[in-house]
């Protein structure tokens, strides 16, 4: 009878996958092998644009809302000194109140979560409004955690799966502040091959849908004031 010799989990840069491989005792001799996992391994879209979905009304509303109370500075859990992240924030929460806001963001998500990348999603976490002014930026960064959120706690079990970033701002209102992304695709013979400048989410009502686990940055606005919405959309854990 074959007995489990060799299990492992192997990482890629997009995701994660496990191979489990059933051989003869005393021999090299693979039995079966399964892998699990693999739909997510390369990702035929690494994100999903969505130009001018949000009126300026909305947009509007969304920036009288949160400036209405005071900003917070943005935080990094593992970047106390803020090497990495200069902006303000506020935060809205899943409420009824801000159903309003919730509601076609989510439905936004769900229609290009069906039609690129079919994933299991359960819940939102708080949506983010972001304000970068002259110099501010944010680094390099991947909005996935390493784990879990922790069970018993808000969230607990889930992953981040998704993210969304919403311009904001009008035509104008800023320069510098580009949003870029890694892409997972182009063999990696140079850093230009694998960053992407996203110049459409620029526009005021655009949207900008990706998988969690890639990195991205926005780098320093230069004039001006960029501002823009952002969440995160849940599940269970991919293996």
């Amino acid at each position: 009878m074959p007995l489990i010799r060799r299990s492992r989990i192997a990482t890629y840069m997009n995701g994660a996958a496990i191979w489990l491989r059933l051989c003869y005792p005393g021999s090299g001799y693979s039995l079966l092998t399964w892998s699990f996992g693999q739909n997510i391994m390369r990702l035929k879209h690494p994100y999903s644009i969505h130009e001018s979905h949000f009126s300026v009304g909305f947009c509007d509303k969304i920036i009288e809302k949160a400036e209405s109370g005071k900003l917070m500075e943005g935080a990094v859990r593992h970047d106390p000194k803020r090497i990495s992240r200069s902006s303000e924030v506020a935060w809205f929460k899943n409420t009824e109140e801000f159903g309003w806001l919730f509601e076609p963001v989510q439905a936004l998500m769900k229609s290009a979560n069906d039609d690129f990348w079919g994933w299991r999603i359960t819940d939102v976490e708080s949506l983010q409004y972001t304000r970068y002014g002259e110099g501010q930026f944010y680094g390099w960064h991947a909005d996935a955690r390493p784990e879990p959120y922790e069970e018993g706690k808000r969230w607990g079990g889930l992953v981040r799966k998704l993210s969304i970033t919403v311009c904001l701002s009008g035509p104008g209102d800023y320069d510098g502040g580009e949003f870029a992304i890694e892409q997972t695709g182009p063999v990696p013979t140079s850093p230009e091959r694998r960053i992407k400048e996203i110049s459409a989410v620029r526009n005021q009502g655009s949207a900008v849908i990706f998988p969690s686990h890639l990195h991205h940055e926005v780098r320093a606005v230069t004039r001006g004031v960029r501002r823009s919405l952002v969440g995160w959309f849940l599940g269970p854990p991919f293996v």
